[in-house]
């Protein structure tokens, strides 16, 4: 990540924590210790960038994407039994890139309301390992 990526995220994260602060926006994704994790990404950065960093956290997120439409918000949990959504469109055999987009995987979110299971780690390897993740409420949010 160059710095000027870490930048713009810096600071799209402070206007994101300063939005949920001052107009209360609902966060969906609490871990099992109560923690609620917020992470940002930027539309067009490669997907297995934020599978690590979803990753990185315990695999609870709630995620607040910057692109050319906006502001999107996409909530990531792990696929246990107790949360694994039966009708999720599931793409463990056959994973997006990890090179695709955050945009574009959004955008697949957004046409699939019970979510899309991905592996935990992109490329491939990380499906071997039984770890998987579930995207799921793709949407937009307005901020002040």
């Amino acid at each position: 990540m160059t710095d000027d990526i870490r930048a713009v995220l810096d600071d799209f994260r402070v206007e994101v924590l300063t939005n949920i602060a001052a107009y209360d926006i609902p966060l969906d994704i609490v871990d099992e210790e109560g923690r609620t994790v917020v992470l940002v990404a930027l539309d067009q950065e490669p997907l297995a960038a934020l599978a690590r960093r979803v990753a990185n956290v315990g695999g609870y997120a709630n995620v607040f994407v910057r692109g050319p439409r906006g502001v999107r918000r996409v909530s990531v949990l792990p696929a246990t039994e107790s949360f694994f959504e039966r009708d999720a469109d599931d793409m463990t055999a056959e994973p997006p890139s990890g090179i695709s987009t955050v945009g574009l995987f959004l955008d697949h979110v957004a046409n699939h309301p019970a979510g899309v299971t991905i592996p935990a780690l992109l490329p491939r390897q990380a499906a071997v390992h039984g770890v998987q993740q579930v995207a799921k409420d793709a949407r937009e949010v307005q901020f002040a």
